[in-house]
């Protein structure tokens, strides 16, 4: 194996959530920079599998320069190019390097929780510290993490993309007499809260996301809504059924935590309520049950405010981080 021309990603699970459908996003920008890549994971689940309604994951397992092998079998050399998520992977790769080799080592850091010495008994934080390079989701991820990380390799902030394009399409509400909420309960209750203290007003209904659910019907939810009440963890690197629902062209109502501070702008593209805050969101659904327009305004500039995230601007700057890390060091 050259390992000059081979990437080569660390793959924790199968899965649409802990971040590794953006591992497969940043697999995929690879394929720009390297002429062949391997998926070292756990064994391919069946064709029914809700992973592959994502459609990077299929192009990703079509691609014929794309190979996927054991994870338990990988054994790299210390001047191989590995991108890996999970903190806990960092010992697979984290073979004796030279600086130049260290840099070839890259971690894509997905949460501020990996700044958090309590979080998962500090690995996250330890593993900051190790020569490596790093890529950063978000600004606020950079800021919670960059501070303690280790300096001897390069590190860039590559704001987070999606194919937010999939999720955009023909909404068709006409007839509608009612305001409809949407809201996903896989992290929080609120949305439930909110519904129950508005269960009288007859001017709005609630519609909750189902789990698990594939793209294909999630994206289906976000066109039936109205308003997409967002309910993201207090500490999110960033959060992605928010900047799914502007693609789709909801009107958003979500509180600014960790990541999603990237695109939320209260008053213009959606409305920033307090953090799981029934009182918050319900005086907001009410003032968009009230006011039309608004309603109108917000999801119209979501819609344009989501282009800053496509996957083309991520692969580009994927490319460009990977050529800096080249010319700063010849191979071993």
């Amino acid at each position: 194996m050259n390992s000059n021309n081979t990437a080569n990603v660390l793959l924790p699970f199968w899965g649409l959530g802990g971040g590794v459908l953006k591992l497969i996003d940043h697999a995929e920008h690879l394929l720009e920079s390297f002429d062949n890549l391997r998926l070292w994971g756990p064994p391919i689940p069946s064709d029914d599998d809700l992973v592959f309604t994502v459609p990077a994951v299929q192009r990703v397992l079509d691609n014929a320069r794309v190979r996927v092998d054991p994870i338990e079998r990988f054994d790299p050399e210390p001047t191989d190019w590995v991108l890996f998520t999970e903190p806990g992977h960092h010992r697979l790769a984290d073979r004796p390097r030279s600086p130049a080799a260290a840099s070839r080592l890259i971690q894509l850091v997905q949460g501020v929780v990996h700044a958090d010495p309590t979080w998962n008994g500090g690995l996250h934080r330890r593993v900051l510290t190790r020569p490596a390079s790093r890529i950063w989701i978000s600004p606020a991820v950079e800021a919670a993490c960059a501070p303690i990380a280790n300096q001897r390799c390069p590190a860039t902030m590559i704001l987070q993309g999606h194919d937010v394009d999939f999720f955009a399409g023909a909404r068709d509400r006409a007839g509608s007499t009612r305001m409809r909420v949407g809201h996903a309960p896989w992290k929080s209750d609120l949305g439930d809260r909110v519904a129950e203290r508005l269960r009288d007003d007859t001017r709005v209904e609630f519609v909750a996301a189902g789990s698990p659910i594939g793209w294909p019907a999630l994206r289906d939810f976000y066109q039936s809504i109205d308003v997409f009440l967002a309910t993201p963890l207090a500490a999110e690197g960033f959060h992605l059924p928010g900047l799914e629902a502007l693609a789709a062209g909801c009107a958003l109502v979500a509180p600014e935590v960790g990541g999603n501070s990237c695109y939320l702008r209260h008053e213009s593209n959606a409305l920033v309520v307090g953090h799981e805050s029934v009182d918050d969101a319900v005086a907001a659904v009410e003032r968009l049950a009230a006011n039309p327009d608004l309603r109108r305004r917000l999801a119209s500039t979501g819609k344009a405010d989501v282009a800053a995230h496509r996957l083309e601007r991520e692969r580009v700057e994927s490319a460009a981080f990977i050529a800096s890390i080249r010319a700063m060091s010849s191979p071993d």
